[in-house]
C-alpha cells in the first residue's frame, strides 16, 4: 500500500534517476483518496504530475467496456442488448464491471457467444440484487459520516444549475446541512459521490443519489429542493453576468 513514507522513496529515487539522465515514467493508480494520500508525503513534486480522474464513461467508452473484452473471446452484443447494458449502467466503471460479469454468467448458460435482449435482460435482472446491495452500503456510509443531507443538497445545486456547475456552488449548497462542509465534500469525493472534473462538479452515480433523496425522507427532499433553488439563483446570476459581457 502506498503510503507517505513509500510516496517519499519513490520520489527520491525519481530525482537520482533524472540526476542521472535516465528518464522515467511513473503511473500511479489507485482509488479517490490516492491524491490525498500522495499529498501528506508533503512534496510539491506531486502536485505537478498529470492526473486523469476516472469518473462515468462517456457514451462511446462506456461502450467498449463491455464490447472489447467480449472481443477478445469471438464474442459480441446486439445493439438492442447493449441499449440495455448502458441503460442499466449508466456509464459507472464498477457497474460496468459488475453487469460484464452476469452478462458472461448468462450467455454461458444460454451457450451463446452473442448476447442478445433475452439474454442481456436475464444478466440485468442478475445485476439488481448487487447493485441495490451497492446502493444500501453507500447510504448507510452517508449516515454514519453526517452526510445523507449535504449529499442531496449537492444533488439539487447539481440539478438546478446545470452542465458546469462549480465547486464553490455546490459547497455554498452543502453547508447549511453539516457541520464542517470541506470535510464532508472531500468524503462525498473519496466515496465517489461527487467528481470534480475540470468543466464542473457532476454526480459519481445520479441513481444512487435519487435512491438517497427518496429513501431519506422528507429532510432529504427539503435539502435537496433547497439546494436546487440555490443552483437555480446561481444558474440566472451566471447568464446575467455572461449577458453583461
Amino acid at each position: 500500500m502506498l503510503g507517505a513514507r513509500a510516496s517519499r522513496l519513490l520520489l527520491n529515487a525519481s530525482h537520482e534517476l533524472r540526476g542521472a539522465g535516465a528518464p522515467l515514467l511513473l503511473v500511479l493508480a489507485g482509488t479517490p483518496e490516492l491524491e490525498d494520500t500522495l499529498r501528506s508525503a508533503k512534496a510539491s513534486h506531486w502536485e505537478r504530475g498529470h492526473k486523469i480522474p476516472l469518473g462515468r464513461l462517456d457514451a462511446e467508452s462506456a461502450p467498449s467496456a463491455l464490447l472489447e473484452p467480449l472481443k477478445k473471446h469471438s464474442a459480441s452484443m446486439t445493439e438492442d442488448a447493449l441499449d440495455i447494458a448502458m441503460r442499466e449502467t449508466l456509464g459507472y466503471p464498477f457497474f460496468l464491471q459488475l453487469f460484464g460479469r452476469h452478462l458472461v454468467e448468462a450467455m454461458n448458460e444460454a451457450r451463446s457467444g452473442q448476447a442478445d435482449k433475452a439474454v442481456t435482460e436475464r444478466a440485468a435482472k442478475a445485476f439488481h440484487p448487487d447493485q441495490g446491495d451497492f446502493y444500501k452500503s453507500r447510504r448507510s456510509e452517508l449516515r454514519i459520516i453526517g452526510g445523507t443531507l449535504p449529499a442531496a443538497a449537492a444533488w439539487g445545486a447539481i440539478r438546478g444549475f446545470g452542465e458546469g456547475a462549480s465547486c464553490d456552488l455546490v459547497l455554498a449548497a452543502m453547508e447549511p446541512h453539516c457541520d464542517d462542509v470541506h470535510d464532508i465534500w472531500h468524503r462525498l469525493q473519496r466515496s465517489g459521490m461527487l467528481w470534480e472534473k475540470a468543466e464542473g462538479v457532476e454526480a459519481g452515480i445520479p441513481s444512487l443519489l435519487d435512491s438517497t433523496v427518496r429513501s431519506a425522507g422528507p429532510s432529504a427532499d427539503a435539502a435537496y429542493q433547497a439546494g436546487f433553488a440555490i443552483g437555480r439563483e446561481w444558474a440566472q446570476w451566471s447568464a446575467a453576468s455572461a449577458g453583461a459581457e
